[in-house]
């Protein structure tokens, strides 16, 4: 890691905590030239959610599509189209600096959508968070010469940075992106719980108590031990009281702990009930 464009990178990102900033991030039906988005999550600079919702595409979202993010036609059946959001869409970027993961993919798909639909693509400033990352990594591509890229899980798990939710899903990424610029600006504000991850969390409540869901569509804690020696975040999917270990599929060591806690919950709930009945 150079010190120089560590020190740069840190200055870029201080100067873009001081403007008016959102994070974007969209899921979509796949990589290509016919493909669209078909979830989107616009966040404010403290976490506050502006913009998160499916949406429900013209095409069928492929199987290849699914396995990534886990989206599905049955989960997007009854969401809004593209029309249905896009003026929110425009009233969330507007005359604000959009910071995105990656934002010539989600440039082009935002563009590809506008298009599908026959409305006009919102001109808005976007600042690319994989550029600016691998500016404050350093490290040198040597086939192009340029800065090494990483994904957006690496970069999290390379900083022991700890996020909620499951990548590869809007919100989750855009709350990681979050995080992950204040890390950068070297600000403690990326250790803090914002709004949007709040959300991610009654998510994971409400979800856990339904039963009827596939294992898949229910969402994760990915955490990265300050310890570890694992560069990739441990992903981790609750399900009745356990904890699987999505990274070897294989249930986890852990896991054990958060059943215990279900279970130490539900006992002092009803104790404080039996308390209340003989006190009556």
């Amino acid at each position: 890691m150079s010190k120089k464009s560590q020190s740069e990178a840190r200055s870029m990102a201080q100067a873009l905590l001081s403007e008016n900033i959102v994070f974007l991030d969209t899921e979509t039906t796949g990589l290509g030239a016919d493909d669209e988005i078909i979830e989107i999550s616009i966040i404010g600079k403290y976490g506050e959610i502006l913009l998160d919702t499916l949406i429900k595409p013209v095409k069928s979202i492929p199987e290849s599509a699914s396995r990534i993010h886990n989206i599905t036609d049955w989960q997007v059946r009854d969401s809004p189209t593209w029309p249905d959001i896009y003026q929110n869409y425009r009233d969330a970027v507007k005359n604000k600096t959009v910071i995105i993961y990656n934002r010539r993919f989600d440039n082009r798909l935002l563009r590809q959508t506008c298009g599908k639909y026959h409305v006009a693509t919102p001109r808005i400033k976007t600042i690319c968070l994989m550029e600016l990352y691998s500016l404050y990594e350093g490290v040198i591509n040597r086939r192009t010469g340029g800065y090494k890229w990483f994904k957006l899980i690496d970069a999290i798990g390379n900083n022991n940075i700890m996020v909620i939710g499951s990548f590869h899903r809007a919100l989750s990424d855009v709350c990681a992106s979050r995080k992950l610029l204040y890390f950068i600006a070297g600000k403690d504000e990326y250790l803090d719980i914002s709004e949007s991850e709040e959300k991610l969390v009654s998510m994971f409540n409400s979800f856990h108590s339904n039963s009827e869901l596939k294992e898949d569509d229910k969402p994760l804690l990915t955490v990265k031990p300050k310890n570890s020696n694992n560069n990739e975040p441990t992903k981790i999917s609750i399900s009745n009281g356990k904890a699987y270990n999505l990274s070897n599929g294989k249930k986890s060591s852990s896991g054990s702990c958060f059943g215990v806690l279900l279970f130490v919950m539900s006992c002092v709930t009803l104790v404080i009930m039996v308390m209340n009945i003989f006190k009556g």
